[in-house]
């Protein structure tokens, strides 16, 4: 039996969620999701008009009747980590936040997901490895062996994680970027695409370059 699901947010990553659900539903005998729609509290003109070609309602604002339903789940599809918390705060409720695995992700043994997580095409997850609630594994991300995703954390397409690594509460780790075995993020720490992090990051800190300072 399908279950009802709003996607918040109806930006790039909420409208790329879409792509994930579609996929899931295809890859299985029967649909596990109905995509009731988006809610957005104020969505661009743009966003509109893509959500429009996709043939995907704006339904309203986030606090809106659709999630005063107790049988609608949700996903918080907004690439922003600081956003993103922001949302589960006001909305408190992790109990029906719905976690999206795409088919074609590759999660090892003892990979633990929270709730809320999505982990888009091709990601691969190899073993050992917890992720906090609200995380987003973007596409062709790789994380190794042995890694601690916190709360929030987001990685970017096709970001490494490399072995025994820790990305803290609501860290960001940009497209292409790389982080060597055993490095820390801190909590709210920012790696630049395409940097090759050698060294723990601090908490609050942004690192850019190669390697990243």
């Amino acid at each position: 039996m399908s279950r009802d699901l709003a996607i918040i947010g109806c930006g790039g990553l909420g409208r790329e969620a879409v792509g994930i659900v579609d996929a899931i539903n295809s890859s299985l005998p029967a649909r596990r999701w109905n995509l009731i729609g988006f809610l957005d509290d104020n969505p661009s003109e743009d966003n509109i008009r893509r959500s429009d070609a996709m043939q995907v309602p704006i339904l309203g604002s986030i606090e809106g009747r659709h999630l005063s339903r107790r049988d609608c789940m949700f996903v918080i599809a907004i690439g922003s980590p600081t956003a993103r918390a922001g949302v589960a705060e006001r909305l408190n409720d992790d109990a029906r936040a719905a976690t999206l695995v795409h088919p074609t992700a590759a999660l090892g043994r003892a990979v633990t997901l929270g709730r809320g997580v999505i982990v888009a095409a091709y990601a691969q997850l190899a073993c050992n490895i917890d992720v906090g609630d609200h995380v987003v594994v973007d596409r062709a991300v790789q994380v190794g062996h042995d890694c601690n995703l916190k709360r929030l954390a987001t990685l970017h397409p096709s970001a490494v994680v490399s072995g025994d690594c820790t990305l803290g509460y609501a860290s960001r780790v940009g497209t292409n970027a790389t982080i060597l075995p055993g490095v820390r993020i801190g909590d709210g720490g920012f790696v630049g695409a395409g940097a090759c992090v050698t060294r723990d990051v601090e908490p609050g800190v942004t690192v850019r370059g190669v390697p990243a300072r």
